[in-house]
């Protein structure tokens, strides 16, 4: 009876099921796209043990926070500081090629759980000239022919290329990058003297904490340290500071201008609306047998 029903009234059963069939695949596509959002940096392995230094809602510090504050606490394993830009390199003696590239501590690939397709992770950053491309830059730039190395050249500074990485996933908080240097190369680039003083603080900062230690209850002896000796706290320009959880950055309140970030209002916003849709769905199936037995 009931699919006789359907036959014998065509428009109404081509609308409720095209309904039905539309409200399932917004469904389905938000549920895909909230998935998405909620595992960004779920991959790391040590992701309970990695933290980033925020003030405020800024994530910017200067280049010798991070050694003063492994020297004075026992909890931190490792840090690497982060900085991303875009430079032109020159490959090979002639190509010219523009290059997004991230600057990092030598531990960078200890704390974060990106893939090395070449080179081991404790040496691949070892020197202040090595560097690593991501497999579809190297592959754009040296084909099938391993760039292991292999020289380029940033503003008349050589790097040797070390070790070749995957390409930085979408479900993580950093940006596309081409090639990844070492820090202190920054020296070289700008000025030595931007690596020795707390002048310029625009680098973000993140802590590896040893297993079994609580780092986050040391960040309010350390803003006690830095309100007397780190203009940034004893100007007055920032007046807190938190170890923030490497899970919760995507949605930090802390802005940094080169890192991807998202709302979690907005993800509230996308399941109310997928539970909407979820919902019309239902109710259009179900009004199917309650406009047949009518």
């Amino acid at each position: 009876m009931f699919i006789k029903y359907l036959i014998k009234n065509k428009l109404y059963t081509f609308v409720t099921l095209s309904g039905f069939a539309i409200s399932l695949m917004f469904v389905l596509l938000l549920s895909v796209y909230i998935k998405e959002e909620l595992s960004v940096d779920q991959f790391h392995t040590n992701k309970d043990r990695i933290y980033r230094l925020i003030r405020d809602t800024d994530a910017s510090f200067a280049p010798p926070i991070g050694d003063y504050i492994k020297n004075q606490y026992p909890e931190v394993e490792c840090f690497t500081r982060v900085y991303q830009d875009i430079m032109i390199a020159k490959f090979q003696g002639k190509l010219q090629e523009k290059v997004e590239f991230m600057l990092v501590d030598s531990s960078f690939f200890n704390i974060f759980s990106f893939k090395l397709k070449e080179g081991d992770p404790r040496l691949v950053l070892a020197s202040k000239n090595s560097s690593v491309l991501s497999s579809s830059f190297a592959l754009k730039i040296f084909g099938k022919e391993s760039p292991i190395g292999k020289t380029f050249s940033i503003d008349k500074l050589s790097c040797v290329i070390s070790g070749m990485f995957e390409d930085i996933p979408q479900n993580t908080h950093f940006i596309k990058s081409d090639a990844i240097l070492n820090f202190n190369i920054l020296g070289d680039l700008w000025n030595k003297e931007v690596l020795k003083t707390n002048d310029v603080s625009s680098f973000a900062l993140y802590f590896l904490a040893k297993k079994g230690t609580d780092l986050p209850s040391k960040a309010s002896q350390i803003l006690g340290q830095f309100k007397k000796d780190y203009w940034v706290f004893s100007d007055g320009f920032s007046k807190t500071l938190k170890f923030e959880p490497l899970t919760e950055v995507y949605f930090s309140k802390a802005s940094f201008f080169s890192f991807r970030q998202n709302s979690r209002t907005t993800i509230v916003i996308f399941v109310t609306i997928t539970l909407l849709f979820l919902i019309i769905a239902i109710i259009n199936y179900l009004n199917l047998p309650v406009h047949q037995a009518a």
